[in-house]
């Protein structure tokens, strides 16, 4: 049922992780459960979202439209259901469900949606890590029928994409071109490398997979991703908050920009929250701006047919070549092992480390110190004479064997 991608979940412990919103009994909540008012300060009442936007209407099972015989699950559903509300209601969003809660399946479920019941035929814009791609590739020809093209790849494999499985051949006015894909796929670094091509196309959806990557408001990948035209925007991270309220600032500015404009003034009140700083007025302040934005459920609430993870440690013999490099390091320096660190100075301390590294090295890969991967070449090249020599000795006797006369 559409297990995520290996984001890597980071939660927070701190008052700021409370901050995170997540879905329980068709509500959605701060992460610690407590209805809380977010309205204005003299506000106590916490209005539901509205349902009677017109154009849309909520699912109330797993759709037909689904390929494959894909189903749904029922948090699933919901959160499809949360997506194209926001849809709706011109909202930019995150989903930020716990990490094997299949935020690509809801995302690609959500796109299937507009081209089924909206008649939106794209184009939409997917930028996720290289890694994730392939991933993607699978849940889009799982869960969808629309036709995707990776645009990864050198530059003469992109120039390939632009002039085959771009724009189709009929002739439309400037602006209204007729594309031949639904789903274009690239990485963040073809975000970079090709910003005048991605920038032409008036998108209209933009998944950004692994957002905490763009905590960095200063990269150029989110410069070129902000600036790109996208009717609607959804990032999806399993941890929207990672360190500093500074990085979720980033990310929302994305999203809104007329809503976070001021950097400065959002750590001014928000900042003391990433030190375990700040009041539970600034929480429930918190809240209130993330709530319409972030939707966030974790396995526990929502999945009880997921087993906990279970960690194994496997204790594996280091190579007879790793244990020689091992003692060899530790005899080259067992003079200042013996003497010790304590009665050194900052610079004894250093050669320590270094010592630790080194055996870390002998551990992971005996090449990984110099001296060893140039003794163990030097030694590859001696053996590669040795059988040059061999076999200039077998074809001279051969050629003595088959010598007329003998």
């Amino acid at each position: 049922h559409g297990d995520d991608d290996d984001d890597d979940d980071d939660d927070q412990g701190d008052d700021s992780a409370r901050a995170m919103l997540r879905h329980k009994d068709d509500e959605y909540v701060p992460i610690d459960g407590k209805r809380r008012g977010l309205g204005d300060d003299n506000d106590d009442d916490d209005e539901d979202e509205p349902t009677d936007v017109q154009g849309w209407r909520k699912l109330a099972e797993s759709p037909s439209f689904l390929c494959g015989g894909m189903a749904l699950r029922s948090y699933q559903l919901d959160g499809v259901n949360w997506l194209r509300l926001s849809y709706y209601l011109g909202r930019n969003v995150i989903l930020g469900d716990e990490m094997g809660l299949g935020k690509t399946a809801q995302s690609v479920s959500m796109l299937q949606s507009l081209r089924s019941l909206e008649g939106i035929d794209g184009p939409f814009l997917i930028v996720a890590p290289l890694s994730t791609l392939p991933h993607w590739e699978r849940e889009l020809s799982l869960w969808t029928d629309m036709y995707w093209v990776n645009l990864h790849g050198p530059a003469d494999s992109r120039r390939v994409v632009e002039k085959y499985e771009w724009l189709t051949d009929e002739k439309q006015a400037k602006g209204q071109e007729t594309y031949k894909f639904q789903v274009m796929l690239c990485n963040y670094e073809t975000v970079v490398q090709e910003p005048d091509l991605l920038l032409s196309v008036r998108w209209q959806y933009l998944i950004v997979d692994e957002g905490h990557r763009l905590k960095n408001r200063h990269s150029r990948s989110l410069e070129v991703m902000s600036a790109l035209r996208a009717k609607r925007k959804l990032v999806l991270t399993g941890t929207p908050l990672q360190n500093h309220v500074a990085e979720l600032w980033s990310i929302l500015s994305f999203l809104d920009g007329n809503k976070f404009n001021d950097v400065d003034l959002f750590l001014e009140k928000f900042g003391k929250l990433s030190t375990g700083g700040g009041t539970s007025e600034h929480v429930n302040q918190l809240n209130k701006l993330l709530k319409p934005h972030l939707l966030r459920r974790e396995k526990d609430d929502v999945e009880n047919s997921i087993p906990g993870m279970k960690e194994t440690l496997l204790y594996v013999e280091i190579t007879n070549l790793q244990k020689m490099c091992y003692r060899a390091v530790l005899e080259r320096n067992r003079e200042l092992l013996l003497r010790g660190a304590g009665t050194g100075a900052g610079g004894v301390a250093s050669t320590f480390n270094n010592i630790s590294m080194m055996l870390r090295h002998c551990c992971n890969h005996p090449w990984l110190i110099q001296e060893v991967e140039d003794g163990a070449l030097l030694d590859l090249d001696e053996s590669y004479g040795q059988a040059d020599e061999a076999e200039r000795s077998r074809q001279y006797t051969e050629r003595l064997l088959q010598a007329p006369g003998e």
